[in-house]
């Protein structure tokens, strides 16, 4: 069973991360680009819109870029801001919809100073990398035998109502370390109290 269940993960993997085989969307994107680092790619839906904001993007024949006068994280973050707050007014794009006023940090990876910072819903139409932090539990019954605690989602969340999940799981938004990201959501959504938490909590990686 476990061998059954390895490869069909291995499967469903392979179907998702396929944004750089051939025949994916990717021939269709526009790199994002902000002092001269690539964070996002830019999906023709979204370059369509991106378009009506030139003092704010700069379409080239293969990238958008940000302005040249934007040259701060305060006045990047302050444009992009009023463009995404003006393109959610219009209802212009699905993703949108699901406004978490929330922030999170734009940057070229995970270890590299930030750029600007953008609302959460509006990550995904820049094609920017986001990051969470995810905790899977366990116990070890009597008899040596190992049990997964499998969380299921609400069912008025925003996304993936009424799904398996981990046993708790968020974004991490600018103002959180991973580890500080997972004691809230460990909190919110396993009612797992903070001093529990830091005692257990084991970081094993990332992917």
């Amino acid at each position: 069973m476990s061998e059954t269940w390895s490869l069909g993960i291995k499967r469903l993997l392979a179907r998702v991360n396929s944004f750089h085989q051939p025949g994916s969307s990717k021939s269709k994107c526009k790199l994002f680009v902000c002092n001269d680092q690539q964070i996002g790619w830019i999906r023709e839906d979204a370059a369509e819109q991106l378009r009506r904001y030139p003092n704010v993007f700069v379409e080239h024949s293969d990238r958008f870029t940000l302005a040249d006068h934007l040259n701060t994280y305060e006045n990047r973050s302050e444009a992009v801001a009023q463009v995404v707050n003006d393109m959610r007014a219009r209802d212009c794009l699905k993703t949108l919809r699901g406004w978490r006023d929330e922030l999170y940090l734009v940057k070229s990876a995970y270890s590299q100073p930030p750029l600007f910072e953008i609302e959460r819903a509006a990550a995904s139409a820049f094609g920017i990398r986001k990051y969470g932090s995810h905790v899977n539990g366990y116990v070890i019954d009597q008899n040596g035998t190992w049990h997964m605690w499998i969380g299921k989602r609400s069912a008025t969340k925003q996304t993936f109502p009424g799904m398996y999940d981990n046993m708790a799981a968020g974004g991490i938004s600018l103002d959180l370390t991973p580890t500080e990201c997972m004691v809230k959501e460990c909190e919110e959504e396993a009612t797992i109290p903070k001093e529990l938490a830091l005692e257990k909590l084991k970081s094993v990686g990332a992917v």
